[in-house]
């Protein structure tokens, strides 16, 4: 183990981070500590803490029977594709998609006037050519450079990307200007995300019925990023991605995403609006209303219930979404809920709020229990008293309900300091509830990290739906690997480059796709070794190749015309050079035998020369 630092912190070790973004084993099969677990003393922080800490130390702890009681389950998948093209393709929507995304393409590049002297001329859009488009895409994703006509040069001998195997330059340009799914022009009540349709319904349905989800679900929001003009984009502040769209997204065991509701910032989130709505309160006749944020919820579980109406379900959520009315309305759908929520919801015990006043009111891992209605509102000290709700965990003294972790200390904090001593890490026990809160709310988190991995926006794209619509060629990337995952042998699990060998091997079928050739072309490399073009000297010194074919690139002198003697009342010579200068390229002995032309070696007249043949 690593010493700790003079401030007390462990240096993290550095792994591949597909190592801890791999596929997770359900938290009911991690191997827990098995020494006995001993709970710590419940203890006022001080003797100066307020009347309501001493009073809930002398309480005894709540009994609380949950409701729902579930054991966190990995998600089932249901298809039987198993290559990585198969469940892409699967996944964008199949030949409903593609037929919908060519026609929509193909519509937008007729509409289009070209220039009448730079016009190039569009050749209908198919299947075998977006393929082929998003493929390039993708390995753009993979090997990011500053400027996309770098893939298709080779200004170094022996290395490039060599995209000119697959898809010409221009070609691959004119699919990214014309390329769109829906060239229906919006209305003012038509939210933004009508531009998608019907990719976004396909792959949401897709992502939905591929698996069964796992029992245990986390649902959190997630941002796309883009900074163009829009109504609609959000800003959140101290944000990885301070600025773009917003999306509420359920996500089970490894990032899977099960399903989305997409967000506008006039008009909130998609199917809900800004309306309040009344939902069946668990053990009351009368509904109760709730706000637009925590209708999010109850419809992603919902969705879930619609989908399965026997299984029950856990919904991990952070306190931007939990009350109490929210754990009750989703009680009345049989799905149990666990997760922190903030001092100022309804519903809250009164003497909570006092605790949750002073940041040092119980010793570390102290708590306060009390069962409100159908659900157990319960205050834990951590760093910071901390005030949940569950319907799906007890806390009280029974041993069964805490395990041992491996805790940090605090770099200040009182609270911590009669507990850890001088030790920077120690062994102590937490409450069940809290560990699988922390293990399980990160799903969401995970998926946007495999997003992020392969970034497929292209920059520069100024068109507002783009981003979305790469957003969801990525969910289809990361839960196609997902599943692929799941019929890959042990050894192959152990290798740190999974996520990179299977989207080498997709991008290799996706150019296959169309051609007559039973294996694919050339896959493209950044070290592809040019053996056919060396520089080599030449019999005969002559003026360099590219110099002719760009004046301007390759100049060895300017000469000026010779300017004769005029003679006053004489006639001018027509065979009299103007005063203009002219330019000559460079003469040089070297060149390429092959081309059988000279080319200059320092000035780069070598590669640029082939270069320029390569896209032509």
């Amino acid at each position: 183990m690593a010493q700790p630092t003079r401030s007390g912190r462990i240096p993290k070790r550095k792994i591949v981070w597909e190592a801890s973004t791999g596929p997770h084993l359900p938290q009911s099969t991690k191997k827990r500590q098995k020494k006995d677990v001993q709970v710590l003393e419940i203890a006022a922080a001080s003797k100066e803490a307020p009347a309501a800490v001493h009073a809930a130390v002398e309480q005894q702890p709540t009994h609380f029977t949950p409701p729902i009681r579930v054991q966190n389950e990995s998600f089932k998948v249901l298809w039987d594709e198993k290559e990585p093209i198969d469940l892409f393709l699967r996944f964008l929507g199949g030949p409903e998609a593609l037929n919908a995304i060519c026609v929509a393409t193909n519509e937008r590049a007729s509409s289009h006037v070209p220039r009448p002297k730079n016009a190039r001329l569009w050749t209908p859009l198919d299947h075998a050519s977006f393929c082929h488009w998003l493929a390039v895409v993708i390995y753009m994703a993979r090997h990011p450079e500053k400027a996309t006509k770098s893939y298709w040069e080779c200004l170094t001998p022996g290395k490039g990307h060599h995209l000119g195997h697959w898809m010409g330059d221009n070609r691959w340009h004119q699919i990214h200007r014309f390329f769109s799914i829906n060239n229906q022009p919006l209305t003012q009540e038509q939210p933004y995300w009508h531009r998608l349709m019907p990719i976004a319904s396909l792959v949401r349905k897709a992502c939905q019925t591929a698996v069964k989800p796992s029992t245990w679900v986390a649902i959190d929001e997630g941002m796309t990023h883009f900074t163009g003009r829009s109504k609609d984009k959000v800003l959140l502040k101290n944000k990885p991605i301070p600025e773009g769209y917003k999306t509420w997204q359920l996500g089970c065991v490894g990032g899977y995403t099960w399903s989305w509701l997409f967000h506008s910032g006039r008009q909130g989130p998609e199917a809900i609006g800004d309306k309040s709505r009344s939902f069946r309160y668990y053990g009351k006749e009368h509904p109760v209303k709730l706000a637009p944020t925590y209708q999010v919820v109850q419809r992603l579980c919902q969705e879930l219930r619609n989908r399965d109406s026997t299984t029950k379900y856990v919904a991990f959520v952070d306190n931007l979404f939990l009350t109490k009315d929210l754990a009750h309305t989703l009680l009345a759908i049989d799905i149990g809920v666990m997760g922190t929520t903030r001092k100022n919801q309804p519903g809250i015990p009164p003497r909570f709020l006092d605790i949750k006043a002073t940041n040092e009111a119980f010793t570390y891992g102290g708590y306060s229990t009390e069962v409100v209605e159908h659900c157990l509102c319960f205050i834990w000290q951590d760093n910071a008293p901390v005030i949940g709700i569950t319907t799906a965990f007890a806390l009280d003294d029974d041993p069964e309900h805490f395990i041992v972790r491996t805790r940090r200390r605090a770099r200040s904090n009182k609270v911590a300091a009669p507990i850890f001593g001088d030790k920077a890490l120690k062994d102590l026990p937490i409450p069940v509830a809290i560990d699988e809160y922390n293990h399980t709310k990160g799903y969401v988190d995970l998926a946007n990290q495999l997003r992020a991995n392969l970034d497929l926006q292209i920059k520069g794209d100024k068109r507002t739906w783009r981003p979305l619509a790469y957003w969801l060629f990525s969910t289809c990337l990361v839960n196609s690997y997902l599943i692929w995952l799941q019929y890959q042998p042990q050894d192959a699990l152990a290798s740190h480059r999974t996520h990179e060998t299977f989207t080498n091997r997709l991008i290799e079928q996706l150019m296959a796709v169309g051609t007559s050739s039973l294996s694919p072309p050339p896959s493209p490399a950044r070290t592809r070794s040019t053996t056919i073009h060396r520089p080599e000297r030449m019999s005969k010194r002559r003026f360099c190749a590219w110099g002719t074919l760009k004046p301007s690139e390759c100049i060895a002198t300017e000469q000026k015309g010779h300017k004769g003697e005029r003679k006053p009342l004489t006639e001018l010579s027509g065979n009299r050079r103007d005063n203009r200068s002219r330019k000559r390229p460079k003469l040089t002995i070297m060149g390429c035998k092959s081309c059988k032309v000279n080319l200059c070696i320092k000035d780069s007249c070598f590669e640029k020369f082939h270069a320029h043949r390569h896209i032509n």
